[in-house]
Order: C-alpha cells, then structure tokens, then sequence
C-alpha cells in the first residue's frame, strides 16, 4: 500500500492490533478497564435532562443528604420524590377543596 493508505484499510488495522478475544472473562476485563477510566454516573440513564437549583435554608440541605442517605437513595431521586409528593398532596387539596 502506498504512504497514508494503510490508516484506511481495516485489513491493515487487524494486523497490527489483532483480534479481540471475545471470550466472557476477556469481555469482563475490557469491561472493567473502561468502568475504571469512565465516571460511572455518566453510565447510569436517569432520564434527567433539566438541572433544578435553589437557595435553601441554613442545615436543610444537610436534613435533606440525611433523609435520602437513610432511604439509600441518590439525593436527587430523595428530591423528586418529595417534590411529587408535594405536588400530589396540593392537587388533592385543591380538589376537596372545590
């Protein structure tokens, strides 16, 4: 192949790097390796595309890290839940209501 040719021949590419092995030890270790070098929060789809900030009052984001980290939950998810709930419970108030 002439100069610069061979970058596009996959033929070429096989054999300088080889195959993979694809056996299921092999694809646990590659597996592994990128886990390693990836953050893992980017690996995990949550579905959640909007960012939601405010300012709070002094020692409720310390209630609120202890109230998600006693249910096991990430502190986002402890947050959707209890904004769905509030919603909920205003809904339900405004229908008695009317």
């Amino acid at each position: 192949m002439s100069d610069g040719q061979e970058i596009y021949s996959m033929a070429e590419a096989r054999k300088k790097w080889g195959k993979l092995p694809s056996t299921k030890k092999a694809r646990k270790i590659r597996h592994q390796k990128i886990t390693k070098s990836v953050d893992r929060r980017s690996l995990r789809a949550t579905g959640r595309t909007m960012q939601f900030n405010f300012r709070c009052r002094e020692g409720l984001k310390q209630q609120a890290q202890a109230a998600a980290k006693q249910a096991a939950i990430p502190l986002a998810e402890w947050m959707e839940l209890v904004v769905d709930a509030a919603i909920a419970a205003q809904a339900g108030g405004s229908e008695k209501d009317a």
